[in-house]
């Protein structure tokens, strides 16, 4: 998916899970980056804020999270 003007800005854990994903205006994104913070221009449509994605620096990869109780709920 992609969003003209947009970058896809998460978080990432320290075990590379992304978190806290949101689609935000290109223009606004500080430069340098916040340690522990990546955008893409292109991200796959998910409703979790990234948390299904792992990135180890160079590739995406789709890893679902773990549904815990909480989650669950």
């Amino acid at each position: 998916m992609k969003k003209e003007g947009y970058v896809y800005q998460c978080k990432i854990c320290s075990d590379g899970r992304l978190y806290n994903g949101v689609w935000s205006v290109a223009s606004g994104v500080p430069h340098p980056l916040p340690e522990n913070v990546v955008v893409f221009d292109e991200f796959p449509s998910n409703i979790n804020g990234g948390a299904d994605y792992v990135w180890d620096g160079k590739t995406l990869t789709y890893s679902p999270a773990e549904k815990t109780e909480e989650s669950a709920e």
